[in-house]
């Protein structure tokens, strides 16, 4: 619609948003369900299997606690606590891997196609 400006409702930024979306996000509890939600400054926490953090969502505030001492200046670590932390999902979910810890960790190999197509049915093009 008349709404949107083409020049930035671009499929090139409508990638880019995809993904700052998918690899910044974090799963938050919401009215009772999980939800993809994007939360100022947990981005900034890098992944460590071992951190003992966890977060608490109340009254719209999301709280990042780390279960233990941590010295002044270091640097927090967060488990992302994926439903499968292998590697696979780590590169492609989050453009990084950890070093494997057993074989399940493993990268044995990743396939995977992208194909686009125009947003607009009239703008598709003809062969």
């Amino acid at each position: 619609p008349d709404i949107f400006d083409p020049t930035i409702f671009t499929l090139e930024n409508m990638k880019w948003a995809y993904s700052v979306f998918w690899s910044r996000s974090i799963a938050v509890e919401y009215e009772g369900r999980m939800v993809a939600s994007l939360v100022p400054l947990a981005d900034c926490l890098n992944h460590n299997p071992t951190a003992k953090t966890k977060y608490e969502t109340e009254n719209n505030m999301f709280h990042f606690i780390s279960m233990t001492r941590q010295p002044q200046g270091c640097q927090v670590f967060a488990d992302y606590k994926m439903p499968a932390e292998t590697n696979e999902q780590l590169l492609l979910n989050y453009g990084f891997m950890i070093s494997p810890r057993d074989d399940a960790l493993a990268i044995r190999a990743i396939q995977f196609r992208l194909v686009t197509r125009s947003l607009h049915p009239h703008k598709r093009r003809r062969k």
